[in-house]
């Protein structure tokens, strides 16, 4: 458990969709959020939900 909301950038494996990964760095960002309603969702589903990011052009770090 954490003290608050955490997104740790690590390392992506091969087993990471490239889609879900930066497409320079090639890492990964996991999410701990800390929100009641999602924690109560992560602990009922009992494993982990991975979605992306959306980056549009104008916002696309450079």
């Amino acid at each position: 458990m954490t003290p608050g909301s955490y997104t740790f950038i690590l390392p992506a494996t091969k087993e990471v969709p490239r889609r879900l990964m930066h497409p320079k760095k090639k890492t990964v960002g996991v999410r701990i959020p800390d929100h009641a309603v999602t924690r109560v969702l992560l602990a009922e589903l009992g494993e982990p939900l991975v979605s992306s990011t959306l980056l549009l052009p104008a916002r696309r770090s450079r």
